[in-house]
Parts: C-alpha cells; sequence; structure tokens
C-alpha cells in the first residue's frame, strides 16, 4: 500500500501528481453522498463522519461510455478547532480494489 499522506503540503503534491495522471486522457467525477456525522465526545468537538463515493470515468473522445471507475466509504475522524471542523484521520475503504491504479490507494 501506500504511506499514509500527512500535513497540508504533502496531500496537495499527492492530489497533484494524481490530477495530472487521472486527467491525462479522461475525465473523471468524484461523487460524494450520503454523509452520515456522529459526535464522538461529550463536549461536541470530536466527530466522526462516513461519506459513501462513487468514482464515474469518461474518454475524452466524442461518442465515449460513462464507466464506473469505483466506490467506497470515507471514514474521517473530525475535530473542532477554533470554530472550523478539521480532519484528524481520513480512511478510503475501497469496496474492490481492482478500479484503481496500482500504488494509489491505502486503506490507512
Amino acid at each position: 500500500g501506500v504511506p499514509p499522506l500527512q500535513g497540508g503540503r504533502g496531500i496537495r503534491e499527492a492530489v497533484a501528481r494524481r490530477w495530472a495522471l487521472v486527467h491525462a486522457g479522461a475525465q473523471r467525477r468524484h461523487v460524494m453522498s450520503n454523509i452520515v456525522v456522529e459526535s464522538l465526545s461529550n463536549d461536541g468537538r470530536r466527530a466522526r463522519a462516513r461519506t459513501v463515493l462513487v468514482v464515474y470515468e469518461v474518454a475524452n473522445a466524442p461518442g465515449s461510455q460513462i464507466h464506473l471507475h469505483g466506490m467506497g466509504v470515507y471514514d474521517d475522524e473530525l475535530i473542532l478547532v477554533e470554530g472550523a471542523w478539521r480532519f484528524c484521520e481520513r480512511r478510503l475503504i475501497l469496496d474492490r480494489r481492482d478500479y484503481f491504479a496500482p500504488g494509489w490507494t491505502s486503506t490507512k
């Protein structure tokens, strides 16, 4: 698997590299829905969010078919810092790993 991404800069750089690869020959839509949030603490400063994700892809050519590229769930731990919610941790749990390019995904 891929080691966890840490810090804003590390995450931005990894996403920029992936974005360039992903959009070289196709267009994708990363659709997130059915977000469920639950409190993890009595003071309301920690929460868990689970979000369903579906990724569709269509080649950059006239008449191309739309394909399901991936499905899964984001399992996030959040913390309230100075009035804004921040990610403590994000896990991507894939329904099927073979949809994604080798080396791109990790369950931690």
